[in-house]
């Protein structure tokens, strides 16, 4: 198992505002899983349990996702 974390920022303090700083999260995630910035195969992510920790800014949110993910044989 190999545990990836990432974070992004929001300028917001409303959850329906948040969107874009998951997707930048998500992203990174990927990226660190091939330790790669480009060509991400997203379809990793399918079926996988994330962790998302939020914490409160001044103005806004810090958004942290966790991902466990499980090594493949193959």
């Amino acid at each position: 198992m190999t545990v990836f974390t990432a974070e992004s920022t929001a300028s917001s303090r409303h959850p329906q505002d948040w969107g874009r700083a998951v997707a930048v999260a998500l992203n990174s995630l990927v990226a660190q899983s091939q330790n790669a910035d480009t060509d991400l195969n997203t379809s990793e992510l399918f079926d996988a349990d994330l962790t998302l920790h939020i914490d409160e800014l001044a103005d806004g949110a810090r958004l942290t996702l966790t991902w466990t993910k499980t090594d493949t044989v193959d």
